[in-house]
């Protein structure tokens, strides 16, 4: 619209058309809100390793499953507010089947059911909180043995928990060496018989996983003065390690004497995740510079054209050197977390999140030739349900009851006008929304057409029609005034959209919610009880859910 001039043009109602002097026109749309959602931090990503499927947690405490060779939600579990820490696979050694395990803030972890779309078997670590899992490779597992489960916990000691087959949850086993400080990560050595731990000592400490003691120690701060904070962990098929700490730093490390390998300082502040292909020949690389990097295994002598630094030494068996290649950078804030997920047929899609709420995919066999692809961070489960076919506008007979003598010759006869306007479909149409442990109950606008056409009879029709414009109007005085408004028709809106009623469940985070088609009932059930709640909704003019 052009602005200023001697002419005031008057602000259009919604629906209305205003013409321009160049003979085009311009709408006045209308917009609703109905609920107020607000993404939430990804803070941990977990592949499955059978499956093309990843288990991602929000700092809210929701967990989402997501099917990454179609790239879509597939299910979704309300938290309870409570962040979620890590998230791990294990393998059912009865029926092979992979369950997922789901670490809290508050030290407790579960097993998530995604079928039932609840938590189960919650045991607490004992620990304080569990700031990362790590399952124990599954080809070291026996057949019919229980499936370990690393957890780091907060008083500086790494704990396992079995997870048994055909029996719900993880249960604790024994304790190994306790360490000095928080412990942050943990990753398992590719022969499941030793793990390696780091923490806020700025040490890496190797354990065996037979006598829980500690066999070897590494120095990771690159400087005495300074330590640091060894933020992520992987042991690569050979053994070497590979660390990720507070100055920025991806270190590669000998698996055998721990002896740094090389140091690349790519980053300009924390690595918050490191992940390894299975074939050990690339490493991933991401933290709070957002920078997504990628380092590749390369012949020995080849060096580096990328700016790597630190040492150059070979690997423990002297044959190839660690490169960086490139990096990618679709992330605005810290990545909190990434992983890779198995695709079948040798391909691979590392998938990353973090504080911008942002889920991302990139193909790992062409990382350096092809776009990331951003997943859709919008609920996948509809948050607004819609009853199309809404009971009369009429007030609870308690209500009349309770009103005075005249109010309440208005209300019978207002409400009789209603019943035949209700027989004639003519109330808005009503909208259930859900968010947190909240329900909003709206009454969608009503147009001047509807009122027209449920009023009078064909004979009738011209009084509604003649209320719209250009084509439209036309259109109803050439075909004998249809009964429904055509696409493209402009309808003027003479009731606005009214905030009926707000419903506090009280039961914790609303996992499934729904509005009868009458617009009579809501129903709702929490995550946490599984407890399916009904209430009865007054008419359109009462203003409250009962």
């Amino acid at each position: 619209r052009k602005m200023g001039g001697s002419k005031r043009s008057a602000t259009p109602h919604a629906g209305v058309v205003e013409p321009s002097s160049q003979g085009t026109s311009l709408l006045a749309l209308h917009r609703s809100k109905f609920w107020d959602w607000t993404p939430s931090t990804v803070v941990a990503i977990a592949g499955c390793p059978g499956a093309p499927l990843a288990a991602v947690g929000y700092e809210t405490g929701d967990l989402e499953l997501w099917d990454l060779s179609h790239m879509t939600c597939i299910n979704r579990i309300p938290g309870d507010g409570v962040e979620v820490t890590a998230l791990a696979w294990a393998k059912d050694s009865l029926d092979g089947t992979w369950r997922t395990f789901c670490a809290m803030l508050d030290g407790s972890l579960a097993e998530v059911l995604w079928a039932q779309s609840k938590l189960v078997a919650s045991t607490d670590s004992g620990a304080g909180a569990i700031w990362s899992l790590a399952a124990q490779p599954a080809a070291s597992v026996q057949p019919g043995f229980a499936h370990p489960i690393a957890a780091a916990c907060d008083d500086g000691s790494v704990r396992i928990f079995a997870v048994e087959a055909g029996e719900p949850g993880a249960h604790y086993e024994r304790s190994l060496a306790r360490l000095q400080g928080r412990v942050l990560a943990v990753a398992w050595h590719p022969s499941g018989t030793a793990l390696v731990a780091g923490g806020v000592d700025g040490c890496i400490h190797a354990l065996d996983l037979g006598t829980g003691a500690e066999t070897m120690r590494i120095t990771a701060s690159a400087s005495t003065l300074r330590p640091v904070c060894v933020w992520r962990l992987a042991v690569l098929p050979d053994g070497t390690i590979a660390s990720g700490d507070s100055d920025g730093a991806v270190q590669l490390w000998d698996g055998r004497f721990g002896a740094q390998l090389q140091r690349f300082v790519h980053h300009s502040a924390d690595i918050l995740a490191l992940a390894a292909t299975p074939d050990g020949e690339s490493l991933f690389a991401s933290g709070v510079d957002p920078r997504v990097a990628l380092f590749r295994r390369a012949a020995a002598g080849s060096g580096s054209s990328h700016g790597q630094q630190g040492g150059g030494g070979s690997s423990a068996t002297g044959a190839s050197q660690w490169v960086y290649t490139h990096y990618k950078r679709p992330h605005t804030h810290d990545v909190r977390a990434l992983d890779l997920v198995p695709l079948g047929g040798g391909k691979l899609v590392l998938l990353t999140g973090g504080v911008d709420a942002q889920l991302i995919a990139y193909p790992v066999t062409s990382f350096l030739q092809e776009h990331p692809v951003r997943l859709s961070k919008c609920p996948q489960r509809p948050q607004v349900h819609l009853a199309l076919s809404p009971a009369p506008a009429t007030a609870p007979s308690h209500a009349q009851d309770s009103a005075p003598p005249a109010k309440k010759a208005k209300a019978a006869g207002s409400g009789a006008a209603a019943a035949d306007a209700g027989a004639a479909g003519t109330s808005a149409p009503r909208v259930l929304c859900a968010q947190h442990d909240t329900l909003d109950v709206w009454q969608l606008a009503r147009a001047q057409h509807s009122l027209g056409a449920s009023t009078s009879g064909a004979a009738d029709g011209g009084a509604a029609d003649a209320h719209h414009r250009g084509s439209s109007g036309r259109r109803g005085a050439h075909h004998g005034m249809s009964q429904h408004p055509q696409q493209g028709d402009v309808l003027e809106l003479v009731e606005a959209p009214r905030h009926l009623a707000r419903i506090t469940c009280g039961a914790g985070r609303i996992a499934s919610a729904c509005i009868s088609p009458n617009g009579a009932f809501a129903a709702c059930t929490a995550s946490s009880s599984g407890a399916v709640r009904v209430y009865r909704l007054g008419g359109a003019g009462s203003g409250s859910g009962e």
